[in-house]
């Protein structure tokens, strides 16, 4: 008996001991420490791998995880008896994944650990390569959420993560020096972005480039980097190309003219990537069209757009019968005009700057809502020529909300009572309009460029007053005149033309302004360059056309005297800062004569890039046999 209230007490204390809890799930919890230094990534799109310590005595562990932060063991999804390191797949790109792992030993499970997070990452898409002389660009479209990318290269097909060279932390596009010219190289491109502990996507389609020397006539194109086309119109004398634009398939489209017997017709030729005329246009791969104005005489193509829904645009000019009219033709991809366009296809236009007398489109664009856009010039009764914009609707109509009557015009840009004229027509990012040309400024012609708004208004935060002006970038006090413009990537306004440079003629020049209106100094030290005798004659060099590519280089096309004497069709290439870019055949420049076989004059008048970077220009060339006719040429440069 002196031992039963003793037996009762220990009794009692062991019930109430399970009573408090020693059978509860919390107290099974406890019993476990929970696992330590958790982490996830994504190293694969859709799916996250998670690692940590793992607990001394434990059996096991658990994962839950949601897409709602603040996972617990009652809330998540459980993934049971895991293992470090885990892979999970099936998640969903984009989302963020929240994670906790519990450790398990017999019946006890412990508390969560400290949650983690990441978000499984999409690769890239539309990947491509630009080849380069010991260079290759790089192109992608960018994957939702993403921070970064990166690269993996390698001169053998079938690159992997695993066995590719990594290039981290990039965007799009980027460009790879330091290369060797005539090797292959592979790649593929990842996403990455840092949510969490971080994720990488799965690996973009491999894709492959093999730099050259830049500057060269690409062999791929006709054979022999050119192509020649003579009597489109059936004339058998003179075909030239004056404009040129490349559409979303590849498809070169150049305008022009060509002899019909008594006059010239306007011409649209397409060829396709390999430099063959595309017989799906037309059935021959070429369109003629006479007579627009009615008057039974010449029409010349001068300027060519492709607008969004695939129809052709050319403007130009058209004998009217007493004078010149204004003239814009829009095809439709068959090569037929588009009867929903104008009068069958064709707006002509006449009196702009009130002198009765000629007028005519030469820079064609199209601006985000469909509305085409021309820059010209129309005689204004005083004995010269006024700068005219002009903005027709999709369907072809004058479009009355742009200066109240569809068109603007300008006169006396540099101050002298002469012509001004319009060569060029660009679009910056804001729809802002902008022609280039040029203006008499009582002596001689300046280079001017104008800036409106979209709604036909001189941009008086432009040169104060809406154009600014500019003389003797040559140094030789003659005229200036710009030919094309183009808005850089930083908005600044690029043009190219020419410029007289005293005893030795003209020299290619190229201006740089500011948004404002003001020279851009860091450009060849005074906002300014010019080039001569780039075909070697010491006569004159004349800037055509320009673009830009997708570093920023600036691109004219144009001709320059070789002494023999006749002309050679120029490309010039500069850098951003105004050098010319030595990666361009060496030097910054190309010339090319003799495309037709006569052995004489070449100019190059139109310039483009292709879909994938290639430099494309047109012109003529005069050709064997016939020293006073001429054929359509493109040249295609890589």
């Amino acid at each position: 008996m002196k031992h039963t209230l003793p037996y009762l007490v220990e009794v009692f204390l062991l019930i109430g001991l399970v009573s408090c809890g020693g059978s509860s799930s919390r107290s099974k919890r406890e019993t476990v420490a929970a696992p330590s230094g958790v982490t996830a990534i994504s190293s694969d799109s859709g799916e996250a791998t998670l690692d940590w310590l793992p607990v001394t005595g434990a059996t096991s562990h658990n994962i839950y995880w949601s897409t709602t932060a603040g996972v617990t063991a009652a809330t998540g999804t459980p993934i049971l008896g895991a293992t470090p390191p885990h892979t999970e797949t099936g998640l969903i790109n984009g989302n963020i994944h929240y994670f906790v792992v519990t450790a398990v030993k017999g019946t006890a499970e412990s508390v969560e650990s400290t949650e983690v997070s990441v978000m499984p990452q999409a690769p890239p898409t539309g990947v491509t390569t630009t080849p380069g002389s010991a260079e290759v660009t790089l192109d992608w479209t960018g994957a939702p959420g993403a921070t970064s990318y990166n690269i993996y290269w390698s001169t053998s097909s079938g690159v992997t993560r695993t066995t590719g060279t990594l290039i981290a932390g990039v965007t799009a596009p980027y460009l790879q020096t330091g290369l060797v010219n005539g090797t292959g190289y592979f790649y593929i491109v990842t996403a990455v972005n840092s949510v969490g502990g971080g994720a990488e996507s799965s690996a973009s389609s491999e894709v492959s480039a093999t730099p050259d020397t830049i500057g060269m006539l690409d062999p791929t194109f006709n054979g022999q980097g050119f192509v020649a086309h003579h009597n489109a119109a059936g004339g058998m004398q003179d075909d030239f190309g004056r404009g040129i634009t490349v559409d979303t398939s590849g498809r070169i489209l150049v305008t022009g003219d060509s002899f019909a017997g008594t006059n010239s017709d306007m011409v649209i030729w397409r060829y396709d990537d390999t430099g063959t005329l595309d017989s799906t246009f037309n059935g021959q791969g070429w369109v003629i069209h006479g007579n627009a104005g009615g008057g039974g005489g010449y029409d010349t193509g001068l300027g060519i757009a492709v607008n969004a829904a695939g129809n052709i645009l050319v403007t130009g000019n058209t004998d009217a019968g007493a004078d010149v009219d204004m003239v814009v033709w829009c095809y439709r991809d068959d090569g037929t005009l588009d009867p929903g366009f104008g009068a069958g296809g064709i707006v002509t236009h006449h009196n702009a700057a009130g002198g009765d007398g000629s007028e005519t489109g030469v820079g064609i664009a199209v601006d985000a809502t469909g509305n085409i856009l021309v820059a010209g010039h129309s005689f204004n009764g005083l004995g010269d020529l006024d700068r005219v914009i002009w903005r027709l609707t999709p369907g072809g109509a004058l479009d009355v909300t742009f200066n109240a009557r569809g068109w603007v015009v300008h006169d006396g840009a540099a101050g002298g009572a002469g012509n001004d004229q319009a060569w060029g027509i660009a679009l910056d990012p804001t729809g802002r309009i902008l022609a280039v040309g040029n203006s008499f400024n009582g002596t001689d012609q300046d280079l001017v460029i104008w800036r409106y708004d979209s709604t036909g208004i001189l941009d008086a935060a432009f040169g104060g007053q809406g154009w600014v002006v500019h003389d003797d970038a040559a140094g030789g006090r003659g005229d200036d005149e710009g030919r094309g413009v183009a808005i850089d990537a930083s908005g600044r306004i690029v043009a190219a033309g020419h410029n007289w440079g005293g005893f030795n003629g003209n020299d290619m020049a190229i201006w740089r302004f500011n948004a404002d209106g003001t020279l851009d100094t860091s450009f060849g030290g005074q906002g300014w360059i010019s080039h001569h005798s780039a075909a070697g004659g010491g006569g004159s060099d004349f800037g055509r056309s320009m673009t830009m590519d997708a570093q920023g280089r600036i691109v004219v096309g144009g001709f320059s005297d070789n002494s023999s004497p006749n002309w050679d069709a120029v490309i010039w290439r500069y850098n951003p800062d105004g050098i010319l870019d030595a990666s361009f055949d060496g030097r910054g420049w190309v010339v090319h004569d003799n495309a037709a076989g006569g052995g004489s004059t070449d100019q190059g008048l139109a310039i483009g890039l292709d879909t994938i970077g290639r430099i494309v220009a047109t012109g003529w060339s005069i050709r064997l046999g016939a020293p006073n006719n001429s054929d359509m040429v493109i040249w295609r440069y890589r």
